[in-house]
């Protein structure tokens, strides 16, 4: 196995155990409407509606490579910040069984 593969099952390993200790809520996808794309730098950014409430949510994508465990460490530092935005959880767009093309929205 490359390492690249290793890596992203270390990865795709971590994020499992941080969502099953319940140190990362997660979200179900379908839950999720009105999907619009707002921004791309760095990464994908969109602006959906969760299930039925008003208010929108701000869900940004990650590529599950070497720094995804990094980027989402990082996002959880700043929700101690008044002025970043609070992160509330994690979702993936149900491909998470495809080492290759899985994607986490934060």
């Amino acid at each position: 196995m490359s390492d690249d593969i290793t890596n992203m099952h270390i990865t795709n390993n971590w994020v499992e155990a941080a969502i099953s200790k319940k140190y990362i809520k997660y979200y179900e996808f379908k839950d999720f409407q009105n999907i619009e794309k707002i921004g791309n730098n760095p990464g994908k950014v969109y602006r959906a509606k969760w299930k039925n409430l008003k208010q929108y949510f701000v869900l940004k994508s990650f590529d599950l490579d070497n720094t995804f465990v990094k980027e989402i460490i990082q996002e959880l530092e700043f929700n101690v910040h008044n002025n970043i935005i609070f992160s509330f959880g994690i979702t993936n767009k149900g491909i998470k069984y495809d080492v290759n093309k899985n994607r986490y929205l934060q």
